[in-house]
């Protein structure tokens, strides 16, 4: 507990079972994907206009209930071009060379809508449009049971921001929950955002790749979200001291 005594810290499994559980709802399809006009060697792909990778859909049953991802590993573009697309059955995915920006992990996701002239064809279309050089770990046609999702909709819904007011900087509400939960906020993180739970600082964190959330302990609670540009104050301070500085040499040389 806190020194305020309002905030215990939530179990740590409690973050980890949802992850558990979509994990469980994921299904890797064995698949053989299939190359066409491509020099492959040692995971190294030389490509041209018309090189294709075909993913075989044959054997599946489709239905509402399953969304389709290609998920791939390890996909570096080796050119010296600033990016490289792909062309996905009409989707664009965006390579950059390695080290071309901090962060850079070289997994990728697509989601597959399965329309009907995809299932006649019964296999996905992975197009180059230009040539290029690209290092490729594995590529997996992944399926998501979303059936539960409705369920998981009412749920969420149950414990949302009520009397929600947006204005400047600031986002105030009230919250009632009658289990400790983690409050979700697509707003992107960043530092320079405090959440107040009547009117006791709780820690922000970063949730979902770069969205904020907050513990929330069971009970009934006046939220209120506070942005401050990180630096701005310190910045203030400074220009202050440099613009006094300034002007005091401007008074001293006449």
């Amino acid at each position: 507990m806190s020194r305020n005594g309002y905030f215990k810290k939530l179990p740590q499994s409690s973050n980890l079972l949802q992850l558990k559980q979509l994990k469980h709802q994921w299904e890797k399809i064995e698949i053989v994907p299939t190359y066409e006009n491509i020099h492959l060697e040692a995971n190294i792909l030389s490509v041209n206009q018309s090189s294709q990778i075909h993913i075989p859909l044959n054997g599946l049953n489709f239905s509402e209930d399953t969304e389709y991802y290609l998920y791939f590993h390890n996909m570096i573009y080796l050119e010296e071009n600033l990016y490289q697309d792909l062309d996905i059955e009409g989707k664009r995915m965006r390579l950059r060379p390695l080290g071309s920006y901090s962060g850079q992990k070289n997994t990728y996701m697509v989601k597959i809508p399965i329309t009907p002239e995809l299932a006649e064809k019964g296999y996905i279309a992975i197009c180059f449009p230009e040539e290029g050089t690209y290092s490729l770990g594995e590529i997996e046609l992944r399926a998501l049971n979303i059936s539960s999702y409705p369920e998981h909709y009412q749920k969420r819904m149950e414990s949302t921001l009520q009397d929600l007011t947006i204005k400047g900087n600031e986002i105030t509400g009230n919250l009632q929950t009658a289990t400790d939960k983690l409050l979700f906020m697509s707003i992107p993180y960043s530092t320079g955002w405090r959440c107040y739970l009547n009117g006791n600082e709780a820690p922000v964190l970063n949730a979902n790749m770069g969205f904020c959330a907050v513990e929330i302990p069971a009970g009934e609670y006046s939220v209120v979200w506070k942005y401050t540009t990180p630096g701005l104050k310190s910045g203030f301070i400074l220009s202050f001291i440099s613009c006094s500085f300034f002007i005091i040499l401007l008074l001293k040389e006449k």
